[in-house]
C-alpha cells in the first residue's frame, strides 16, 4: 500500500465518521438545532475539517441526504433481488417504505427539496435506480400471473406514484397513525394485485 493509498483510506474513514455523527445528530435533533461544532466534537475532528470536506453546513446536509438515499436504494434493490413471490415482495416493499418513514422522520423532513442539486439527485436516482427496480418487480408480477396483462406498465407506474405521493405527504404517516398505515398497505397491495394475495 502506497502512502497515497493510506492517506486516502484515512480520509474516507474520517469523512464516514463525520457523516455518521451528522446523521445521528440530525436524526435526533433536526438540522437547525445542531451546530457544526457539535458534529465535529461527536466525530472527533475539528470544525475546520468539516468545512474542508463539505464546504458548509448545507454541503454537509446534502452529503448526509445522499448517503441516506444511497443506503435506502441499496436496501430496496437487495429486496427486489430476493427470491420472494411477487405478493410477498410488494408487501415487504410497502412495509419497508413505512418503516423508513417511521424511523427516519426527522431526517426525511431535512431533505431540502427546493435545492436544485437535491432535485437533480432525486431525478437521477429515479431514472437510474427507482424506475429499473420498479420495472423488474412489475415484470416479475406479470410472469407470475399476478398482474392483469391488460393493464399497461404506464398505468401501474402511475398507480405506484399516486400511492407514494399520498403516503409521503406531510403528516400523513405520523407515528400515532398506525391503523391508517396498515389500511393503506392493504389497499395498495390488493389494488395492485386485484384480490387476495394468499
Amino acid at each position: 500500500m502506497t502512502e497515497i493509498d493510506g492517506f486516502e483510506r484515512r480520509r474516507r474513514r474520517k469523512k464516514e465518521g463525520i457523516l455518521e455523527a451528522a446523521t445521528e445528530l440530525f436524526s435526533r435533533h433536526g438540522r437547525d438545532r445542531v451546530t457544526m461544532e457539535e458534529i465535529a466534537e461527536r466525530a472527533g475532528v475539528s470544525p475546520v475539517t468539516l468545512y474542508n470536506y463539505f464546504g458548509s453546513k448545507d454541503g454537509l446536509v446534502r452529503a448526509v441526504v445522499t448517503r441516506f438515499m444511497e443506503r435506502q436504494f441499496s436496501r430496496f434493490e437487495d429486496l427486489v433481488d430476493q427470491d420472494l413471490a411477487f405478493p410477498r415482495k410488494v408487501e415487504a416493499m410497502v412495509a419497508g417504505n413505512m418503516e423508513v418513514d417511521r424511523d427516519h422522520t426527522t431526517l426525511l423532513e431535512m431533505i431540502p427539496l427546493d435545492d436544485p442539486a437535491v432535485g437533480e439527485l432525486i431525478e437521477k436516482y429515479y431514472e437510474t435506480r427507482t424506475l429499473p427496480m420498479l420495472m423488474k418487480v412489475i415484470e416479475q408480477g406479470r410472469e407470475e400471473g399476478h398482474l392483469d396483462p391488460g393493464i399497461s406498465t404506464e398505468a401501474i407506474l402511475m398507480y405506484i406514484n399516486m400511492f407514494t405521493q399520498t403516503i409521503n405527504s406531510p403528516g400523513f404517516l405520523s407515528r400515532d397513525n398506525q391503523a391508517i398505515r396498515l389500511d393503506m398497505a392493504r389497499l395498495f397491495a390488493h389494488g395492485l394485485l386485484g384480490g387476495s394475495w394468499e
